[in-house]
C-alpha cells in the first residue's frame, strides 16, 4: 500500500484529469479499501490504462461511495447496475449492490485508510493538488463568486463571524522574563488536545508575518480549519519571526506535513518552513 503507484494515481487524478482534491481522497480511500479487502491490483492496473479509464474508475467508486451513505438499498435498476470500470480491472462482474452488502465493513475501513495511509502517503502531494486547484478554479475551491465578494476566507471575516468557531488571532504568543538582564522567551504549554492539531510556522529575519495573513494562507486551502495562530516575538535581529497555528482536527496537519519532518511553502509573499510543534 506504500507503493509510489498510489501516489501516481492520484497525482493522475487531480492533476491530470483536474478532479476534486477531497474527492480524489475519497476514491483512493475507497480503491486501497477495496484492496484491503483481498481485490488487489485496482490502482495498479488503472495507472497502466488512459485517462478516460481512470476517469471512468473514479466515477464508478463516487458512486459506490454515495451508495455506503444509506443504509437501505433501494431502486430496481440501481440493484442490478454493473460497475463496469471496476469490474473490468478485477475481471469479474460486479454490481452496486454487490458493493453495498460490504457497507459495514468499508465504512469501518475508509476512516481507518484516510487517517492512517492516505495522510502519509499522499500528504505532501495533497497539498500541492490543494494549491493546483486554487490557481486553476479558485470560485471551485472556495464554493463562492471570486468576482463578487473577496477571495480570501476567512481570517478577519471568520473573527466577526465565527464565536462560534473559536478561530483566535494572537500577536506575542509568548510570555518573557528577566534572565541575566536577556530576555527570555517561555513558550506556553499546550495541553494535549492541542499538540497533534497544532505546527509551527517560521519565518526568515527580513519577513514580517501576521496572524491574520497565515490563517487566510491555509483557510484559502482547505477552508475554516484554524483555531488559533499565535505569531510569536523574534528573539532577536538575527532571528525570523515564527507562529503556532492550531487547526480544528489533527488530520489537517497530517495532510500537510505527509511524511515529512520540514515542508516549504510560499505565505504572504514569504518563504516559511512549516514544522511539527515542537
Amino acid at each position: 500500500m506504500f507503493h509510489g503507484i498510489d501516489r501516481t494515481a492520484f497525482r493522475m487524478l487531480t492533476q491530470v484529469l483536474h478532479r476534486e482534491v477531497k474527492q480524489s481522497l475519497m476514491v483512493m480511500a475507497f480503491l486501497l479499501s477495496m484492496e484491503t479487502m483481498g481485490l488487489s491490483g485496482i490502482v495498479q492496473t488503472a495507472i497502466k490504462k488512459e485517462g478516460w479509464f481512470m476517469n471512468s474508475l473514479a466515477e464508478e467508486c463516487v458512486i459506490c461511495l454515495q451508495c455506503l451513505l444509506s443504509s437501505e438499498f433501494s431502486g430496481v435498476v440501481e440493484k442490478s447496475r454493473k460497475l463496469e470500470t471496476l469490474g473490468h480491472v478485477l475481471k469479474t462482474e460486479l454490481t452496486l449492490y454487490q458493493v453495498h452488502r460490504m457497507r459495514s465493513v468499508l465504512l469501518t475501513i475508509i476512516p481507518d485508510i484516510l487517517s492512517n495511509i492516505c495522510s502519509r502517503i499522499l500528504g505532501d502531494i495533497t497539498m500541492d493538488a490543494v494549491w493546483l486547484e486554487y490557481q486553476r478554479n479558485p470560485k471551485r475551491l472556495l464554493r463562492f463568486n471570486t468576482q463578487d465578494q473577496c477571495i480570501s476566507v476567512a481570517p478577519k471575516a471568520l473573527s466577526r463571524h465565527n464565536n462560534g468557531r473559536g478561530l483566535h488571532m494572537q500577536q506575542g504568543g509568548r510570555q518573557t522574563e528577566q534572565d541575566k538582564g536577556k530576555q527570555k522567551y517561555v513558550c506556553k504549554e499546550l495541553d494535549d488536545a492541542e499538540r497533534p492539531k497544532t505546527l509551527t510556522v517560521c519565518f526568515g529575519r527580513e519577513s514580517m508575518p501576521t496572524a491574520d495573513g497565515i490563517a487566510e494562507f491555509f483557510c484559502n486551502l482547505f477552508g475554516h480549519v484554524v483555531q488559533r495562530v499565535t505569531v510569536m516575538p523574534r528573539r532577536d535581529k538575527d532571528s525570523g519571526d515564527f507562529a503556532f497555528v492550531l487547526f480544528n482536527d489533527a488530520s489537517i496537519s497530517r495532510i500537510i506535513m505527509g511524511d515529512k519532518n520540514v515542508v516549504h511553502h510560499t505565505i504572504q509573499g514569504m518563504k516559511s518552513w512549516i514544522r511539527w510543534w515542537t
